[in-house]
């Protein structure tokens, strides 16, 4: 994917790697927000917007499932990120 691609992605759903990571989940964090996984303030493709940008456009029934963010390190060093949250214990 060209860099221009990349940039025009940022443009429309540009986000920071704090923002994308922030959990939602109402089982995980009963407040339902406000939990961020890191504060890193690079500039990233937030890949759940995009995804339901293009799933709105073509009407699916099902919104699929995405990585949380995509980010271009260099023309041809992509990265998808996925953020997860778990708690640990003690076995």
């Amino acid at each position: 994917m060209p860099a221009g691609i990349y940039q025009k992605m940022l443009d429309e759903f540009g986000d920071t790697l704090e923002q994308t990571s922030e959990d939602r989940d109402e089982k995980t964090t009963p407040k339902g927000g406000g939990v961020f996984m890191t504060s890193c303030q690079e500039k990233v493709v937030n890949f759940d917007k995009f995804k339901n940008s293009i799933a709105a456009k073509f009407a699916l029934a099902n919104n699929p499932n995405s990585c949380d963010a995509l980010y271009m390190q260099a023309e041809n060093d992509w990265f998808f990120i996925e953020l997860k949250t778990e708690k640990l214990t003690k076995r």
